[in-house]
This record gives C-alpha cells, structure tokens and sequence, in this order.
C-alpha cells in the first residue's frame, strides 16, 4: 500500500517536473519570443509534459488496481 502511493506520488511529481521544465524554457525564452527556435523549444518541452503525464497517470493507476487484489 505503502509503495503503490510512493509510486503514485513519484509519477506526479515526474509530470510536474516535466511541467517545471516546460515553464522554465518559456521563461528563457521569453525574452527573444520572436526568435522562431524558442517557441518550438516551448511547445516541445510542453507537449512532452502532456504525454509524460498521459503516460504515467494510468501507470499508477494500474500499479495502485494491482497492488490492490488480495495475493493469493
């Protein structure tokens, strides 16, 4: 029980780290916006924060339904 929460809270804490990052390259990249590289370093970081976050929601999910069966 202990671990499937430690491990819910690791994926949530992956995601807002991947957010974190994604915000820390639009602030970088906030002062030269009309340089067309910043932008798409922006987007990338985001939508890789997206799918990091699509991806290790049902992972804890599934690991939580899991450790949630009584053992046999």
């Amino acid at each position: 029980m202990f671990f499937t929460l430690f491990e819910s809270g690791l994926s949530s804490s992956l995601s807002s780290l991947f957010f974190l990052l994604s915000s820390f390259f639009f602030l970088h990249s906030f002062p030269s916006l009309l340089v067309p590289p910043s932008p798409l370093i922006f987007f990338s970081s985001l939508f890789l924060s997206y799918y990091s976050s699509l991806f290790f929601s049902p992972l804890s999910f599934f690991s939580f339904l899991f450790s949630s069966l009584p053992s046999p």
